[in-house]
């Protein structure tokens, strides 16, 4: 199969990004293959793509960093916002006459 067809067929997109053909090139060469691009750029194509057409096992190790990195982060903002809240309901009612509009 033809990597613009598999494109189409896994993903419903007519042409590539920039860069992400030879990424995907070279990932199905075998060769060791790191992609740097924007977020939002395409990465995780770059290696779902050749996964899809290959029939060995395949990591994706980015996803995972990825998933880690954002339940990290869920887990600060939530315990963020607990700490707040625990804050405001210590705090004594404010008075409107100390602070003038």
């Amino acid at each position: 199969m033809e990597l613009s067809e598999a494109l189409k067929e896994h993903f419903g997109y007519d042409t590539f990004r920039k860069g992400q053909e030879a990424i995907v090139r070279s990932v199905l060469s075998g060769r060791p293959t790191i992609a740097i691009l924007p977020t939002g750029g395409g990465k995780s194509l770059c290696y779902q793509l050749p996964a899809l057409l290959r029939d060995d096992l395949t990591h994706l190790g980015e996803e995972i960093i990825h998933l880690l990195a954002g339940g990290v982060q869920a887990v600060e903002v939530g315990v963020e916002l607990r700490v707040r809240r625990a804050h405001e309901r210590e705090l004594p009612p404010r008075d409107h006459e100390d602070h003038p509009l």
